[in-house]
C-alpha cells in the first residue's frame, strides 16, 4: 500500500495539470456553442459544403452540431485524445520512473514481488484514471446542462467508454516500458505507438478497405454516437478490447519480473 500512496502523492501536480487543462478545453468548447445557436442555419449551410473526409477526420459526419449534444461528441473526440495521451504516458512512467530517477533501491529494498510492485502501481494508475474520467464527467455535465438537460445517463455510458480506452493506453504504456530496457526512450516510444494508433484510426474512417484497422486502434473500440442512442457497445470490439487489454497487462507482469533493474 506504501507503493500506491507514493504513487498518488508523486502524481498530484501531473493530475493538478491535466485536470485544469480538461476543464478549460471544455468549458471553452461549450462557451463556443453559444456561437452556434446564434449563428442559426449559416453553421449547417458552412458544414455541407465542407468535404466530407475533413468532416470524417473531426467526427462531424453522423452527428448533429446543431444540437448540445451532438456538439458536445465533436468535442469530446478530442477529450479522448488529451486522455489517451495522459493514459500512455502515465502507464509508461509507472514502470520506467524508477530507473529513468536512479531511485530503483526504493523498490527492490521493499521485501516484496515484483508482481505486486507491477501491481501496486497499475493500481495507482487505475485510481488517477478514475481522477481524470469523473473530472471530463464533471466539466461535461457542468457544460451540456448550462444549455440542455436530461444527458446524464448518455454521458454514463460515455464516460464508461472513455475509461476503457483509457485502461488500454495505460496498459500499452506500461507494457512499452517494460519491454524497453531503456527508461528514457520508453516515453516517446509510447507517443510514436499513440500517434500510429490515430492515424490508423483516421484512415479507417476515410478508406473503406482499411475498416480491418478498427479492431488495432483502441480509438475505434468505443462508438459514441452508438452509446447516446443507447445501443450499448458492440460486442465484437468490446471482446477485442478485454483481450488487447489482458495480453498488454500480462506483457508487462512477465517483462517486469525478467528486467535487470538498474540503479
Amino acid at each position: 500500500m506504501n507503493i500506491i500512496g507514493r504513487e498518488l502523492k508523486s502524481s498530484i501536480r501531473g493530475l493538478l495539470f491535466w485536470g485544469l487543462g480538461i476543464i478549460f478545453v471544455v468549458a471553452d468548447g461549450m462557451i463556443e456553442y453559444k456561437g452556434f445557436q446564434n449563428s442559426g442555419n449559416a453553421i449547417g449551410s458552412l458544414l455541407d459544403a465542407m468535404p466530407e473526409s475533413v468532416q470524417i477526420i473531426f467526427g462531424m459526419d453522423h452527428l448533429d452540431i446543431g444540437n448540445v449534444l451532438g456538439y458536445y461528441l465533436v468535442l469530446f473526440n478530442y477529450l479522448v485524445i488529451l486522455c489517451a495521451v495522459h493514459a500512455i504516458m502515465l502507464g509508461s512512467s509507472l514502470i520506467a520512473k524508477e530507473e529513468r530517477d536512479k531511485t530503483a533501491e526504493f523498490l527492490l529494498a521493499k521485501p516484496i514481488s515484483r508482481n505486486k510492485i507491477v501491481l501496486y502501481k497499475l493500481a495507482a494508475g487505475v485510481i488517477q484514471l478514475l481522477m481524470i474520467n469523473l473530472i471530463v464527467f464533471g466539466a461535461s455535465i457542468s457544460g451540456i446542462v448550462s444549455y440542455e438537460e436530461g444527458h446524464t445517463g448518455s454521458l454514463v455510458m460515455v464516460m464508461l467508454g472513455l475509461l476503457i480506452v483509457q485502461s488500454i493506453f495505460m496498459a500499452a504504456g506500461s507494457a512499452i516500458a517494460a519491454v524497453c530496457r531503456n527508461p528514457k526512450l520508453s516515453i516517446g516510444l509510447s507517443a510514436g505507438v499513440l500517434l500510429i494508433l490515430y492515424m490508423a484510426s483516421i484512415l479507417m474512417s476515410l478508406y473503406e478497405k482499411l475498416k480491418f484497422l478498427r479492431y488495432v486502434t483502441p480509438f475505434e473500440y468505443i462508438n459514441t454516437h452508438n452509446l447516446i442512442e443507447g445501443e450499448g457497445f458492440a460486442g465484437s470490439l468490446t471482446g477485442v478490447a478485454c483481450t488487447v487489454l489482458a495480453v498488454l497487462l500480462a506483457i508487462t507482469f512477465r517483462e517486469y519480473r525478467r528486467r535487470d533493474m538498474k540503479l
